[in-house]
């Protein structure tokens, strides 16, 4: 934007002015005096007269409207300073002046959207903490320098590092003609790791008030707490990439190279900011653990420098069609890009349940949870179906730890509810423990979820993701207003929040309805990997006829079942393990640890039908871990079918039986070590 000029009529060019129209009416007097014998000398007296009395009057209007011209000039050198990089040629505004112009500019830019969207800060160390440094419980943290992403690798129990491994590749900056910079990356890899996410929001916490933020919705002030995305497009990700024309994640400095992210992140832009940023510090949290394979596997490890994927600092805002591509299918948008390089979705489920009625939202939730379809041999891709929901919400959480025998409590701003636990727990007890701090209001929204009721900001977004949903061709036609992928979608998410120890708990104290309504949710879910179910989570204990029914009623789709303390109702249990082993489509680990059924002849016959389950089963040839120990159903008296089971599970490379020794002689240990192909064999 061009310079504006200083304008001249001011100062000592006014009363040169008034001194110029007093010479005139001199003059004129002289020139009567000088032709006093002309022949219209009365006329000339008339002529100078009228001049003596209407200049004085037009160089005082001259005077009122330079005054009012430079105060104008001063309105525009504002306006113009803040839509602008410039420097005001003007001194700067006192504090009273600059809350006052602050109310003028806020008022001017909610009735000119256009120059909205030009905004940019007038203070020159507007963008400091991004590109600097900013402060974080006490330290100082570098942002001017790039900074390699990565993750932990091994960690030990409690999440802290002991191997650290670089993601992504570095790519040159690019130097812009016009000053700026930038690192060229790929949509799909342009992650931004919770380190930069910590930056953004100490720009909002140093900008938003003192620059009089008002809401892109309602128009009303802003505070750091309430400022949504919308509003963090708004006031930095535009000014701030307003010179480099590419997305935020590629124009902060710290950023060193691709990106590449582990985790997808589902989100509406209405949440406020420091409430989705409040989730995924939880969920780094929990998910920093990666102690083993299947921790690695689930997306374990997560650090404050491990990247995930959110839209808005991921996408080109100023170029945001040519960034969708011109591919009309949703399903290979940069959202579906990144969610190929992720092992999961994290939705951020706002206060009232907003997210699940966005079209995109529920595209997300669908590639997530049809993620194995793609390649049912791919482990990684399998897990890519990990699902976590984090919701905002400020509570106390308290745990015993035997380890250190005592009782351990913090404060969280967060808690999620994750499909088969977080990496940082041990067992389904540790999960029910956390997520009975979910909010049940919310949990009872996701009954109501009805995918084709879903909207978009876009009406042909709209039919293309439902459309797409659906597995339609056309994707322009209108939209089926039913189809049962609608359905199982719908099913798929009900069923996520039904498989939570919160909901199957209340559900199993309601008993009557609630109980039944809820164990269908949970059996429609579309669950991959492990359920762990620890019966000691449940107050009251279940019934052995509940124990039954919730075991019979796991969803199909789960390949690894974990059930544990099951004692009183560990027959119930037992039964319904072998009527889900006849529905489960694969079964890669089975295990059964401290399910009793509390007598010798009850075990052993439990123990039978058990065998006899999985002999008959297409199971042999896919299970992989079976640990069935500190159980009463392997005894002397059925050890032969058990040895005959395990000859036909040809897969199998690790067998656990810890405490059997109780039950059977060592030459029955024999029969079983030598019936069995696993390379890792436990108590026998």
């Amino acid at each position: 934007m061009t310079t504006m000029m200083k304008f001249p009529l001011c100062g000592d060019s006014l009363l040169i002015i008034f001194m110029g129209g007093s010479l005139m009416a001199v003059f004129g007097i002289a020139m009567v005096r000088i032709n006093r014998k002309a022949q219209h000398q009365v006329s000339n007296l008339v002529y100078a007269l009228e001049i003596l009395t209407i200049l004085p009057i037009l160089c005082w209007r001259v005077y009122e409207s330079c005054r009012e011209l430079e105060e104008m000039h001063e309105k525009v050198l504002l306006v113009q300073a803040a839509i602008t990089t410039q420097e005001p040629s003007t001194s700067p505004p006192t504090s009273q002046q600059d809350t006052r112009w602050w109310d003028f500019l806020s008022k001017y830019f909610r009735e000119n959207p256009i120059a909205a969207e030009c905004y940019v800060p007038p203070f020159p160390d507007a963008f400091r903490e991004l590109i600097d440094s900013y402060e974080y419980e006490g330290e100082k943290v570098d942002m001017s320098s790039p900074r390699q992403c990565s993750y932990s690798k091994k960690t030990d129990v409690r999440g802290n590092p002991k191997e650290t491994v670089i993601l992504g590749e570095e790519v040159a900056r690019i130097q812009n003609a016009n000053g700026s910079s930038h690192t060229p990356i790929l949509v799909e890899l342009r992650g931004i790791t919770l380190r930069q996410l910590h930056a953004t929001n100490a720009n909002i916490i140093a900008r938003c008030e003192k620059e009089g933020w008002v809401s892109t919705f309602d128009g009303k002030s802003l505070n750091p707490d309430t400022v949504t995305l919308y509003d963090v497009n708004e006031y930095i990700v535009l000014p701030f990439t307003k010179d480099s024309q590419v997305s935020f994640v590629e124009t902060l400095p710290s950023t060193a190279g691709t990106q590449p992210p582990r985790f997808f992140v589902s989100h509406w832009w209405g949440e406020p900011f420091v409430r989705t940023l409040a989730c995924l510090e939880q969920f780094v949290k929990d998910f920093s653990k990666n102690s083993y394979d299947s921790d690695d596997a689930r997306g374990g490890g997560m650090t404050i420098d491990t990247p995930i994927w959110i839209c808005i600092f991921a996408n080109n805002q100023w170029h945001i069609n040519e960034e969708l591509g011109q591919d009309s299918n949703p399903m290979k948008s940069p959202f579906g890009k990144a969610m190929g390089e992720s092992k999961g979705t994290i939705s951020i489920l706002d206060a009232k349940g907003i997210v699940f009625t966005r079209a995109w939202c529920t595209l997300e939730l669908f590639m997530t949870f049809n993620a194995k379809k793609n390649d049912e041999d791919d482990a990684d891709v399998k897990n890519r179906g990990v699902w976590g929901v984090y919701t905002a919400h400020e509570h106390t959480y308290k745990q015993y730890r035997s380890e250190y025998n005592n009782d351990y409590s913090e404060e969280r701003a967060a808690v999620g509810i994750v499909s088969g636990g977080a990496p940082y727990e041990n067992s389904s007890y540790d999960t029910s423990l956390r997520e009975r701090y979910f909010p049940m209001e919310l949990i009872q929204m996701s009954r109501g979820i009805d995918i084709k009721s879903a909207e978009a900001s876009k009406e042909d977004d709209r039919k293309r993701i439902l459309n797409a949903i659906a597995g339609i061709d056309n994707l322009e036609a209108d939209p089926h207003t039913d189809h049962v992928n609608y359905t199982k979608l719908n099913d798929a998410v009900k069923g996520a929040f039904a498989a939570s120890m919160p909901v199957l708990n209340a559900a199993a104290a309601a008993g009557g309805d609630e109980w039944t309504d809820t164990l269908d949710r949970f059996s429609k879910g579309v669950m991959t990997d492990t359920l762990v179910l620890d019966f000691r989570s449940f107050h009251p204990c279940l019934s052995s006829s509940q124990a039954r029914e919730l075991m019979s009623h796991v969803p199909s789709t789960c390949d690894s079942l974990n059930i544990g303390f099951a004692e009183g109702e560990g027959e119930g249990a037992i039964e319904g393990m072998i009527e889900w082993i006849g529905k489960a489509k694969t079964i890669k680990t089975l295990t059964c640890w401290d399910c009793k059924v509390g007598n010798a002849e009850g075990g052993k016959d439990a123990g039978i039908r058990l065998a006899a389950a999985l002999e008959a089963s297409n199971h042999v040839a896919s299970i992989e871990f079976l640990r069935i120990s500190h159980t009463d159903l392997i005894v002397s008296g059925n050890v032969s079918e058990w040895a005959s089971v395990l000859k036909k599970m040809t897969a199998l490379e690790e067998l656990w039986l810890y405490d059997v020794g109780d039950y059977i002689s060592d030459e029955e240990k024999s029969i079983l070590h030598n019936a069995t192909h696993a390379s890792d064999i436990g108590g026998i």
